[in-house]
């Protein structure tokens, strides 16, 4: 995690104040980094964080400390949350001084803002926490029978009217955070002037239902329901706010954008143009050569057990019978990329996704569209996804506003990222809010006025 920019606001307690940084990274690497296999570290970091990232006593990170005179509540770092913390800034345990405390109190609605002091040897006190430039509450809204839980980040100097942007996460069982992936996007965006909302999928960490029973209609109307909610927000403007969608949120997005009449954008990170089916093999097709090389024949018997797999989805096959295709042909190690969490439940899901095109919702945006990829993503076909995007835009039927831009980032993972880091790619953060900041313009009104 990328540290915080700017100075901490001056707090109660000893020690001088230093950058602050959030403590979201430390209690999740720390508790799942030692996981045996990528998709168990996966599982874990996202499927079993009920609230966990809204409060680190549910991680064992702190424990209670008594409280301050001005009210607020005080957390004792355990030695797992110190543990959690030296990782977080570098350093061993044995330099961790003390002492480690975390001081929240109550925030606008209800939301808790959380600070996180680590005094080290030499070092005065690291801060850990909300950012001075940001504040952040927990929020929830409905959508008729599911209640979604997130989180609401403002600029500190909240009394203006800012832009608003809804941030839709990718596939699996995404909290708020999208693993690691969208707090430091948050810092950003924050930092350039704009509210972000991020929240639970269905059925993960705080939010009620079940993603794996649910239709892309059903996670489109999720994130038109987060943008009422954010634009009816007195921090934001409502002709502002749009939705961001990262990999399977970009389908999403663009299925919730093709409903709306009023978007003003519409932003997608490594979506892919082409069917999940699709986007499955090629990413597939590349862990296979990772494992194995190119050429060798165990490539081809498990891309060809992958599209057995499909077409048995297409035949509404039951678990049982799709199991047994796997188990027929002996299990490849390969296929545990694709195969390795899919259960009936799971497979129900995969079966009505599977063919999705979103072609249609390209058709149908009445809103300028950015799109970005990373130039070494293996997971989506870039060139296929920009092309199907190029050829929807040309389309005789598409609005006149619904103009593409499309930037690709050499070198840029699936997470636009620098391949084996978590660094961003170079200009990356700084060119989604440069074309926010062109199109979240309002047509009537003006940003930054005070409310």
């Amino acid at each position: 995690m990328a540290p915080g920019t700017g100075a901490a606001r001056p707090r109660r307690g000893r020690g001088r104040q230093h950058g602050a940084r959030r403590i979201s990274a430390p209690h999740l690497s720390y508790r799942h980094n030692d996981k045996p296999t990528p998709s168990k570290r996966k599982q874990a970091r996202t499927a079993s964080h009920t609230g966990a990232l809204s409060d680190p006593r549910k991680h064992g990170l702190v424990e209670n400390g008594g409280q301050l005179p001005g009210g607020d509540r005080l957390r004792n770092l355990t030695p797992m949350g110190v543990k959690a913390a030296a990782r977080e800034l570098g350093r061993q345990v044995g330099e961790m001084g003390d002492p480690a405390r975390v001081a929240g109190r109550a925030g606008a609605g209800g939301g808790a803002q959380a600070d996180i002091v680590i005094t080290a040897p030499g070092d005065g006190a690291r801060r850990l926490g909300v950012m001075e430039n940001m504040r952040v509450r927990d929020v929830s809204f409905s959508n008729g029978t599911v209640e979604l839980a997130g989180s609401l980040s403002v600029p500190a100097g909240a009394d203006l009217v800012v832009a608003g942007v809804v941030l839709v996460g990718g596939s699996g069982p995404t909290d708020r955070d999208n693993g690691t992936y969208f707090p430091p996007f948050q810092q950003h965006l924050v930092k350039a002037g704009f509210a972000v909302l991020a929240y639970d999928k269905r059925g993960v960490g705080q939010s009620t239902g079940d993603w794996r029973t649910a239709t892309m209609d059903d996670l489109a109307a999720d994130a038109v329901t987060a943008l009422s909610f954010l634009r009816a927000q007195p921090e934001v403007h409502p002709q502002t706010a749009g939705l961001f969608g990262h990999s399977e949120g970009g389908w999403v997005a663009l299925r919730a954008s093709a409903a709306q009449d009023d978007l003003p954008w519409v932003v997608t990170n490594s979506c892919p143009g082409t069917s999940p089916a699709e986007q499955e093999r090629y990413a597939l097709a590349n862990h296979l050569r990772g494992l194995h090389g190119d050429g060798h024949p165990e490539i081809h018997s498990t891309l060809t057990l992958y599209d057995q797999l499909t077409e048995a989805g297409r035949r509404n096959a039951d678990f049982t019978t799709a199991q047994q295709l796997v188990d027929d042909a002996g299990a490849p190690l390969g296929l545990a990329y694709y195969w390795g969490d899919v259960d009936e439940r799971l497979w129900e899901f995969l079966k009505r996704k599977q063919d999705h095109d979103p072609i249609p919702d390209l058709l149908q945006l009445r809103c300028p569209h950015l799109a970005l990829f990373g130039g070494a993503d293996e997971t989506v076909p870039v060139a296929d996804s920009i092309r199907i995007f190029a050829e929807s835009a040309c389309a005789s039927a598409r609005p006149p506003r619904a103009t593409l831009t499309v930037e690709v980032f050499p070198g840029g993972d699936h997470r636009l990222q620098v391949q084996g880091s978590t660094d961003p790619t170079p200009g990356y953060l700084d060119k989604v809010s440069r074309w926010l900041a062109h199109h979240a313009t309002p047509a009537h009104g003006q940003l930054g006025a005070a409310r």
